[in-house]
């Protein structure tokens, strides 16, 4: 067999990403920039023509179609506008300060050349999903079956040509706290500079060196995560933007762990930002639900017992130290109930040591990491032990990288319910794509995909 020699560059890369919190105080310590959730009914020109009697207020972000916006003002003015209770359900005037950092862990070796027969060999998760390549998704002429991908957006691959169909960027200028220096806010800028969007789009549409489920799938990418992290607001908007489009199904690798209600900060005040950013969420999801499409979630890889809400509480408190609350902890959105929440097993059909679990609607391949934690990186690496428990991706630089992570898993059951989709002429019917995705598992009592048929 001939033998195509290949530089491959090895990445550890933890690829469920996380959202920051959004209620910041800008340089200027006059000015407050807010969440403003108005109620249902509430149409946007109406919140628009409110917001012009305060002279010094200006709308920042916004997606008017399920009544979130990002405010910013003087106290004194913001104080005045939100007390329009008519109007204005919720805000986060007076609340504390957070910033989450995406959860990146990273570990390079460069250059290592490699023999690489043939894709099977490395791919052993593609390989099992397709019966070693013969029940690869094929995909008609006349359908335009879309997923979308909301996350850091997707890069020019060799082996992604001609998969992305719409690409929009959803960072504004100067991304999360006005810090990011590259973000211009331009809706056409889309480098992927975290690298996760396009592994995801590996996973799915891959058609060159490397395999997808589904080679060839059209791709609509919405980029969210700037070159650290991500607003809660522009994951919400890439959600209403890709129903918009006409997105057959949402994949979301991303998770947040959030209250329903009321939180207190550390004066005793009310914290109402994860009460807000709970139903924006669950309000984005109906919408984009009713608009036909299909949401598949990430469960998250933390290693949590979802359903154990003393563990889940304590991981919420470590990351908001200054909050306090007797409200349930949620991780969002895995968690609704109108999702596809999809967890991670390993090469031997266990459940990956990463995965949060207890919550998963489907498990499939997402790769693991107990061989590296018993025998040591330094032997791992040299002898090449990832190459069994890792999941082989697409890398932002055009090569190809290593990876793990509950969101390798959920990009392929996005494929799959593309397929399912076009093969039965779903569009637009999201609860029949989900419950044909759910026979999949052939009522295996662990809900695991592990072959197409």
């Amino acid at each position: 067999m001939k033998k195509i020699v290949y530089s491959l560059i090895i990445l550890l890369f933890l690829v469920t990403i996380s959202i920051s919190t959004a209620s910041k105080v800008h340089a200027s310590e006059d000015k407050l920039t807010i969440y403003v959730l108005t109620k249902k009914n509430v149409q946007d020109n109406v919140f628009k023509k409110m917001i012009e009697n305060y002279t010094r207020t200006d709308v920042v972000y916004e997606v008017p179609e399920i009544g979130l916006y990002q405010v910013t003002g003087s106290q004194e003015e913001l104080k005045k506008l939100v007390s329009h209770n008519n109007i204005v359900k919720n805000h986060t005037l007076n609340t504390t300060k957070n910033s989450h950092k995406t959860l990146v862990n990273a570990q390079t070796t460069n250059n290592q050349n490699i023999n690489i027969p043939k894709w099977q060999d490395l791919q052993w998760d593609i390989s099992r999903l397709t019966s070693n390549g013969e029940n690869f998704i094929t995909k008609s002429n006349n359908n335009n079956t879309t997923v979308a991908i909301i996350d850091s957006g997707v890069n020019n691959h060799p082996d992604l040509k001609e998969a992305l169909n719409i690409s929009k960027n959803l960072v504004p200028k100067g991304g999360n706290n006005g810090q990011e220096e590259l973000e211009t806010g331009d809706i056409s800028f889309h480098s992927d500079f975290l690298g996760h969007g396009t592994m995801l789009a590996g996973q799915m549409a891959s058609n060159g060196f490397s395999k997808g489920l589904y080679p060839g799938l059209k791709i609509n990418s919405y980029r969210v995560f700037g070159s650290e992290s991500a607003e809660s607001i522009w994951v919400i908007k890439g959600i209403i933007e890709a129903a918009k489009d006409d997105s057959d199904v949402i994949n979301l690798s991303l998770i947040e762990y959030i209250s329903r209600g009321d939180n207190i900060n550390e004066h005793g005040q009310i914290d109402s930002t994860d009460k807000i950013k709970y139903e924006a969420y669950e309000r984005a999801i109906n919408y984009a639900k009713s608009n036909g499409s299909i949401l598949v979630t990430s469960i998250g890889n933390q290693s949590l017992n979802l359903k154990d809400k003393t563990q889940i509480y304590k991981y919420w408190k470590d990351i908001n130290p200054s909050l306090s609350t007797n409200r349930k902890i949620y991780a969002v959105p895995a968690s609704f109930k109108d999702v596809v929440s999809v967890g991670s097993i390993n090469h031997e059909n266990i459940i990956s040591n990463f995965s949060n679990y207890n919550s998963a609607d489907i498990y499939t391949y997402g790769g693991d990491n107990r061989l590296v934690d018993s025998i040591g990186s330094e032997e791992y690496i040299s002898n090449r032990m990832f190459e069994k428990e890792w999941i082989l991706a697409l890398s932002p630089q055009g090569g190809y990288t290593y990876s793990f992570g509950t969101s390798l898993s959920a990009a392929k059951v996005s494929a799959i319910a593309a397929a399912i989709i076009e093969k039965n002429n779903y569009k637009d019917k999201p609860d029949l794509t989900e419950r044909a995705l759910y026979n999949m598992t052939n009522g295996n009592k662990d809900k695991l995909l592990l072959e197409l048929q």
